[in-house]
């Protein structure tokens, strides 16, 4: 039977295959029309294109080499600065409708014409090495908007490098990696946060792994233009011969089975790679240990991870802050793990403030130590795995057992280092906190600050007590008025000192004066030994036979001798016979004496000038009855023949230690000065008012000159 018309299903189903045939056709000819577009647009930017390309070699041929990059990601545009090594440098911005070429005094601006394309603003650069060449490529592409985005054309930029820093910049963060050296320019002032992660020594498996490196973090205040030098740990290699990580990691034994260690990432104010700014170290900022290598060789295959305040691998293998190892072990250096290659299978060490010592036969490399000890860094710690810890402000250091792929904040980074700079802020609070011990303030003081403030503490008081000075932070200096300047960062601790005592301090006002024989040098001080007093002498003393600096009265079992030996040392001695001490101290030849008596260690000790070590006679004061015995100053000599070498004396100052509200019983004698006779002693060096045992200090330290005519 005929059917008249379609049904209702019939008529949609060919209305959904004449829309399929439909919209491919028009799919087709849009895409055709794209690529006509396309074509029209390359030729007519064509000329614009080459001029950039023109414009851009012509500065790089005029130029040469590039030995920085600093790429900054912004969120609508790209910046390259590509830093020529004759320290000129060209900027290239692009964002999408624009193309910006900077050199020198010269600006060249380009605006896309084509209001369909636009420019590709995701960095895009990348290096490449041949015959023995590195070069550097700079991608600049452009789409163009339409059904189908097509890529229409790209600028190509491309130069040679000398082993080129290269820096990113994304949203305020520098991100630092390994194998050249890089800089960082700060752009604003203000506080900027550091992170650094050392790199993992060579590992062949979980079995045979390189120890982890550290992991270092501190704030910085920087002005603008201030540069800092970045330098990335390498991981070291396996093989053989293998390589150590670069910036400090160690090579190891050039046989199968052991690795070299992993490098150091350093932060400084001062171009170098870590181990050449030994000299140089108050410009260090920061540094993040290399681990070391592994070693197939003994049960302790695995390299001892970087450290902290100290590398792991104990005294034998681990850098410290002041060295590398105790042991036999062959040991690191100042920003260099060491390299055992004699024989055996020893791992390299690992890089660090101080790099770790080489594995000898059957270990792993040792660890390096990490460093945060510039006092420019603050809000500063370090971390590393399964490593020693430490509380104090200069080398506080974390343990955990957190090792990643990624940079992780205080975790360790497997493989390769890594390095991190954040812009924090224009200004940053940081807290104070203050130690009174027992004391009040009658005036409070500020509990927070900021780089831009500036202030001076207020003072505490204790009943009992005289106020002594602050001293900061870990610093034993203690300052009685203390001013926190502008440009001060991180987190402050003031702690209060006081003193229960005063200090009276006799200056013998002498600059010259010779003596031509033994003898001694005052009629009588008697000093009261329950109370501690100090004698500082600077002279120039015979460089041949004995000398003694004589303390004490003609009765040699209560007289306390100082010989100054030849070759320039000292010993203490109860008397000319009896020595009570072993210690001895290296000198100038200009001597300088601090010797001091301190009544609750009944010690009498003596530091000189580049001293080594101190030199005391503990205890010799004891049970002799020294109370109201004469302390006399005087020199004897006892040179190989009878002939006397003159001597002289620069400085005499005598201090005394008094309770508070307790007069002096006297004032020190006089000495003999050859045509000069002693009037007394006044509160000035020269003029003033003359004074004597019966006036007050009410309590404060005061210094006395002795006057002469």
């Amino acid at each position: 039977m005929r059917k008249n018309g379609f049904t209702l299903l019939e008529l949609l189903i060919g209305i959904s295959l004449i829309s399929i045939v439909m919209i491919f056709l028009f799919k087709l000819i849009t895409d055709i029309q794209n690529e006509s577009l396309s074509n029209v647009y390359i030729v007519s930017n064509q000329t614009k294109r080459n001029e950039i390309i023109s414009i851009t070699n012509g500065i790089i041929e005029d130029n040469g080499d590039v030995c920085s990059l600093i790429v900054n990601q912004g969120p609508d545009q790209v910046k390259y600065e590509m830093y020529f090594c004759n320290n000129k440098m060209m900027e290239i911005t692009v964002s999408s409708s624009t193309f910006h070429i900077g050199f020198e005094s010269k600006e060249y601006n380009y605006v896309m014409s084509d209001t369909a394309a636009y420019y590709d603003t995701i960095k895009n650069y990348d290096t490449f090495s041949f015959e023995d060449q590195e070069f550097l490529v700079i991608d600049v592409v452009t789409h163009r908007k339409g059904l189908k985005e097509t890529t229409v054309d790209d600028v190509e930029i491309m130069c040679k490098t000398r082993n080129a820093s290269i820096s990113v910049i994304t949203n305020n963060i520098a991100e630092f990696f390994t194998g050249r050296p890089n800089f960082f320019v700060a752009r604003k002032a203000g506080v900027y946060k550091l992170e650094a992660w050392g790199a993992q020594g060579a590992a062949e498996s979980d079995s045979f792994r390189g120890g982890y490196g550290a992991y270092a973090t501190g704030e910085v205040y920087l002005n603008v233009g201030d540069v800092l030098h970045i330098n990335v740990g390498g991981q070291g290699t396996t093989g053989n011969p293998s390589s150590g990580g670069y910036n400090g990691g160690a090579p190891s034994k050039s046989v199968t089975g052991t690795g070299g260690g992993g490098g150091a990432t350093s932060i400084s104010k001062k171009e170098g790679l870590l181990s050449s700014l030994e000299n140089d170290k108050d410009k260090v900022l920061m540094v993040a240990a290399g681990g070391g290598g592994y070693t197939h060789r003994g049960s302790t295959g695995i390299g001892y991870n970087g450290g902290g305040i100290v590398g792991n691998g104990g005294s034998y293998y681990a850098g410290t802050q002041t060295g590398s190892g105790s042991g036999s072990a062959i040991k690191g250096t100042f920003g260099q793990g060491a390299s055992y290659l004699s024989t055996g299978h020893a791992a390299g060490g690992g890089g660090g403030w101080y790099g770790g010592s080489t594995g000898n036969d059957a270990h792993g490399g040792g660890g390096g130590s990490s460093y945060i000890g510039n006092p420019l860094l603050v809000t500063k710690a370090m971390y590393c795995y399964d490593c020693t810890e430490s509380s104090e402000t200069a080398t506080l250091t974390h343990s955990n057992q957190c090792a990643n792929d990624t940079p992780t904040v205080e975790c360790s980074k497997k493989g390769n280092g890594y390095a991190k700079i954040t812009y924090i802020g224009a200004t940053k609070d940081f807290s104070i906190t203050y130690n009174l011990d027992g004391g009040t303030l009658s005036s409070s003081n500020p509990s927070t600050y900021n780089q831009n403030d500036t202030f001076t503490l207020n003072n505490p008081t204790k009943e009992g007590y005289r106020f002594v000075g602050w001293s900061l932070n870990d610093s034993e200096t203690i300052i009685k008025n203390t001013n926190v300047p502008l440009g001060t960062v991180g987190n402050l601790v003031f702690t209060a000192h006081y003193t229960d005592k005063y200090a009276v301090t006799y200056d013998y006002n002498i600059s010259s004066l010779t003596f031509a024989q033994s003898g001694f040098l005052d009629s009588g001080f008697t000093p009261n030994w329950d109370y501690d007093f100090t004698i500082e002498l600077i002279g120039n003393f015979p460089t041949s036979g004995k000398r003694y600096l004589v303390f004490g009265n003609y009765n040699k079992s209560k007289q306390i001798n100082i010989e100054i030996t030849t070759g320039n040392k000292i010993r203490i001695y109860q008397s000319a016979e009896k020595a009570l001490s072993s210690n001895s101290i290296e000198f100038n030849t200009d001597l300088d004496y601090l010797c001091t008596w301190k009544k609750s260690t009944m010690t009498f000790s003596c530091a000189a000038e580049g001293a080594t070590s101190t030199a005391s006679a503990s205890g010799t004061l004891t049970a002799t009855g020294v109370s109201g015995d004469s302390l006399r100053l005087g020199w004897d000599y006892r040179g190989s023949g009878s002939t006397f070498t003159p001597y002289t004396l620069k400085k005499l100052v005598i201090t005394r230690y008094y309770p508070f509200d307790t007069l002096p019983t006297d004032m020190p004698a006089t000495i003999t000065k050859p045509n000069q006779t002693f009037v007394g002693w006044y509160t000035e060096q020269t003029g003033g008012s003359q004074v004597d045992a019966t006036v007050s200090t009410n309590n404060e330290d005061v210094t006395y000159y002795a006057h002469w005519e």
